[in-house]
């Protein structure tokens, strides 16, 4: 449950009055190490008046260990996993798991037990997996697996390429958010309550500091634009990578946001960029589009299923000349700005998180 984009699937899903269990495993390896917080073995949390999740949290250890093609952590995952399913005693009507390496641990389970199953591929990048046990093969993970849920039509296409998937049993669902929560909100309110300037021109950018996302080029982009008075918001961690440093006049603010302020940020913005390198289905660019953002982002085929000339400029990510080409373009022609914004609107309009969980359970259930 640590990504607030699959708690979100299952809470709507909970809320439609399906009885909704989560296995999530505790690394106690990564835990004493400080990188992840405590959480108890059970807990369940109401997401609706009467309808809740059950969360179970197995520990398990991280050794990075492989032997003659196994993973080591795959292997005791998964029997944590089962171990767990095993001892809550439920009959599931299908087992759904998040990424592929997910996919793994959960798949010996519903095997085993005659379960349909379901995964989602939405990684950035999928790289090749090792095995989770002997035993296993791709093969018979393939024909076993009941439909496989794909963000876009990239990672449809590099699944298949892996040997992961059977492209014919695999449908695109891109990513969604909370339209009630993300949605177009006054923005000089919005830069009052947060104290920022009202003449400026403001690009927002959400994402973990690191090389891929872009905000290093970001950053060189607007600085080419010094005759204008452009600043930046930047919104995420540098958790993940600490030597990854942000310094300018430019920047107005650079930190973390807890998701249901992040709107307000959003809504403060004239436009949002991001020029990042890899992948699934950007949640940060959905939620720039349901407020009303026209986008710059990566002419890459990651982005296809959601950006098109009605909503963003898409650019090489690697080229700083283009970003800030395109910033220009939408700092200078207000009429552009205001095309974008209707066209992101109504892209928006079709990636609700209500809409996209209905379509998914439908999905599944078209499948059992």
């Amino acid at each position: 449950m640590e990504f607030i984009f699959v708690k979100k699937l299952v809470d709507e899903w909970a809320k439609m009055g399906h009885r909704c269990v989560v296995v999530t495993c505790l690394s106690l390896t990564t835990y004493l190490r400080g990188r992840i917080v405590y959480k108890p073995k059970h807990y369940c949390y109401e997401v609706s008046p009467g309808n809740t999740v059950d969360v179970y949290t197995p520990r398990s250890i991280t050794t990075k260990l492989k032997w003659h093609g196994v993973s080591l952590d795959s292997y005791i995952e998964t029997r944590v996993i089962e171990r767990q399913l095993n001892s809550i005693n439920i009959e599931f009507d299908f087992i759904y798991c998040h990424f592929v390496s997910s996919a793994l641990k959960g798949f010996r389970y519903a095997y085993k037990h005659n379960v349909p199953f379901y995964f989602a591929t939405g990684e950035s990048e999928i790289g090749r997996m090792l095995k989770p046990y002997f035993s296993f093969t791709w093969e018979n993970f393939c024909s076993y697996t009941s439909g496989v849920v794909a963000v876009s039509s990239k990672n449809k296409n590099e699944a298949a390429m892996m040997g992961y998937i059977n492209e014919h049993k695999c449908s695109i669902f891109p990513n969604a958010t909370d339209t009630n929560l993300f949605r177009p909100l006054d923005r000089a309110v919005s830069r009052e309550q947060l104290g920022l300037p009202q003449d400026a021109f403001i690009v927002s950018c959400v994402g973990s500091f690191c090389e891929r996302k872009g905000q290093n080029r970001l950053l060189e982009a607007v600085r080419m634009l010094k005759k204008y008075h452009i600043k930046i918001l930047f919104i995420g961690s540098d958790a993940i990578v600490e030597s990854f440093k942000l310094e300018g006049d430019e920047i107005l603010f650079k930190g973390t946001v807890e998701n249901v302020e992040l709107s307000r940020y959003l809504c403060a913005s004239d436009i949002f960029c991001l020029p990042t390198l890899a992948e699934g289905c950007c949640n940060a660019i959905i939620e720039a589009l349901a407020c009303g953002l026209p986008v710059v982002s990566s002419n890459l085929s990651f982005n296809w299923d959601v950006l098109d000339e009605t909503n963003s400029i898409l650019v090489n990510p690697n080229v700083i000349e283009e970003i800030s080409d395109a910033i220009r373009k939408l700092y200078v022609d207000a009429a552009k700005r205001n095309a974008l914004c209707k066209g992101a609107l109504l892209k928006a309009k079709k990636l609700d998180i209500k809409v996209r969980s209905n379509m998914i359970l439908e999905y599944v259930m078209n499948n059992i």
